[in-house]
């Protein structure tokens, strides 16, 4: 940067001439002096004002070497402090960065021993799982949906961890909505009902409770068919599958979405749409028909038994039939605000807090 610096020439003009005139002036002052015609006074005169101009033009010359010489150290000396504080920069920058990525390390392995968590199914556990997931937005407002039995649809299982929205002294609590999507008409119905998962309540007495009532409410199959291990177990993979994805950081397959309903192990809904995350593939919820009679439907909307999606080739038939008509309870999904507030709302305490 000092090699930069644009150098004033010298005024040698001024040097010389300053110069000239002092040595004219001791001339004549020697002149005088050697002469008849002594004058000390005038002598003295000539012989000052000539060291005068000699002197100012020795000073303006030191001066200039002077000037350049303080000027290049200046310049050296900004250049230097200034690459010292981008140095310095840039090192505080790397350190932030490197802090950053740990603590975005340290939340996802936080994030992944919650779920892990599950390993041992209780109700801090899941209600803890909960409160992380509603934390990074990770599943939607309404909770997540997994299936309780190996037939999707046939039992559905909502966990939602919240308080009441209009009740804001509330706790917030474990629910547990049971529904169903029968496969026929013929098919038994089951709920919807809604179960709180009492803190003292074991991970044995839910179970219990929701077979119970499933027996009573439900047919036979689906009371033989309900498996409350499995749906904790669909439980765990799907908050993996929503928190993984949320990050963004995992290298396994992860959904476009948020998620909405886990409908096996390889197939989601979300709020993009259908999607199989291990082959990358999404039906946009967009391409499902309106539903009869919802809100800002057509009224000769067409029924969405009308309606079919091209198959793709590594799924099968029925299971793809199955997939469409699961999907078709939920899209597309009505855009814009909600018409009233939502009964619960989504609650991040941690069940030690509350």
């Amino acid at each position: 940067m000092g090699n930069d610096t644009v150098r004033s020439p010298a005024n040698w003009k001024w040097i010389v001439g300053s110069a000239a005139i002092g040595c004219a002036f001791l001339i004549f002052a020697f002149v005088f002096q050697s002469s008849l015609l002594r004058r000390p006074v005038l002598t003295e005169t000539l012989v000052g004002v000539g060291t005068a101009f000699m002197l100012s033009g020795v000073l303006f010359f030191i001066e200039q070497r002077f000037i350049r010489q303080v000027s290049d150290v200046t310049t050296t000396v900004v250049a230097s402090a200034i690459a010292s504080e981008a140095k310095s920069l840039d090192l505080r920058f790397d350190e932030l960065r490197e802090r950053m990525e740990a603590d975005l390390a340290d939340r996802e392995a936080d994030l992944s021993e919650t779920v892990s968590a599950i390993d041992v199914p209780a109700y801090a556990t899941v209600a803890n799982a909960l409160a992380r997931a509603n934390e990074i937005s990770a599943i939607r407002i309404f909770g997540v949906v997994v299936q309780g039995s190996k037939v999707p649809g046939q039992i559905q299982l909502t966990f939602q961890w919240a308080t009441i929205t209009a009740d804001d002294s509330s706790q917030p609590e474990l629910y547990i909505d049971l529904n169903s999507s029968p496969t026929s008409n013929d098919s038994n119905r089951i709920g919807p009902a809604r179960f709180t998962w009492d803190r003292d309540a074991s991970v044995v007495q839910m179970g219990a409770t929701l077979r119970n009532y499933i027996q009573s409410d439900g047919d036979r199959s689906a009371y033989q068919s309900f498996d409350w291990a499995l749906t904790l177990e669909n439980f765990q993979l799907a908050l993996k599958y929503a928190i993984d994805s949320k990050m963004r950081s995992a290298s396994d397959p992860s959904l476009n979405g948020v998620l909405i309903e886990l409908l096996t192990p390889q197939w989601a809904l979300t709020d993009k749409g259908l999607e199989c995350p291990s082959h990358d593939y999404l039906l946009p919820h967009t391409s499902f028909p309106e539903r009869y009679g919802m809100r800002g439907a057509l009224p000769n909307a067409p029924q969405t038994a009308e309606w079919e999606a091209d198959r793709p080739e590594w799924v099968g038939p029925e299971e793809w039939r199955d997939l469409l008509r699961l999907g078709k309870r939920r899209f597309p999904l009505i855009e814009g605000p909600l018409i009233r507030s939502p009964e619960l709302r989504p609650s991040t305490d941690s069940p030690q807090k509350s």
